[in-house]
């Protein structure tokens, strides 16, 4: 378990590394921590959330485009208005991590990802427009990425107050969950920073300063 964690925070700079995997292998710390509510986020992000769920910030409202599927041109914007455009072309992602990757990875010679749409909001894009076509919303890939570098940002937050409430080599069965069992703790993680704090480690080099001190309980 000791050297599990360290191995794990490591693999989190390597950008090629499988998002999936990783919160696989966390969960199983998660468990093994007692982190109930960790375990259950985690486990919401392997295999997609509940249409309705409560989402971090980070999978609400993705920007994107509508389209449509003309029979001669492909795919090109819909006729909307511009005011329903902006109303229906905001998304929440609510699909497991391994989908988003592989949307990704399908689109990686395009710069968006065709985003799957509830039969509802279908409805609702034909009925504003008035269509009668295959209908969709596309978002950046950036978007996707984002999403997938916030939750690696995420993981290495919650593996940080994890090994700053029991330093030292764990027990088998972990320690106290305490105040580190909050999930909403490491959504707003600065992603940026922490993963430029994480490549950094996996070429070798120290960490220059500490990025998540010592949590405190909660008042």
């Amino acid at each position: 378990m000791s050297a599990t964690l360290p191995m794990l925070r490591r693999r989190l700079g390597d950008a090629s590394a499988s998002v999936s995997q990783q919160l696989a292998e966390a969960r199983i710390l998660a468990v093994r921590a007692r982190c109930r509510a960790i375990k259950n986020w985690l486990g919401d992000e392997i295999h997609g959330y509940a249409e309705g769920a409560c989402l971090p910030a980070w999978r609400q409202g993705l920007a994107g485009q509508v389209v449509i599927r003309s029979p001669h041109y492909g795919w090109v914007l819909a006729p909307l208005e511009a005011h329903e455009h902006r109303r229906l072309s905001l998304s929440n992602l609510y699909a497991p991590v391994h989908e988003i990757e592989a949307r990704l990875a399908d689109a990686y010679r395009r710069d968006t990802v065709r985003h799957p749409l509830p039969p509802a909001r279908l409805a609702a894009i034909r009925q504003a427009g008035n269509l009668s076509v295959e209908a969709a919303v596309t978002v950046p890939a950036q978007a996707y990425y984002h999403v997938l570098q916030q939750l690696r940002a995420s993981l290495a937050a919650w593996l940080d107050a994890v090994h700053a409430a029991a330093p030292g080599v764990w027990q088998a069965s972990g320690p106290e969950s305490g105040t580190v069992d909050e999930p909403a703790r490491y959504w707003q993680a600065p992603a940026q920073d922490v993963l430029e704090s994480l490549q950094t480690e996996s070429r070798g080099e120290p960490r220059r300063r500490p990025l998540f001190p010592r949590l405190r309980p909660s008042a």
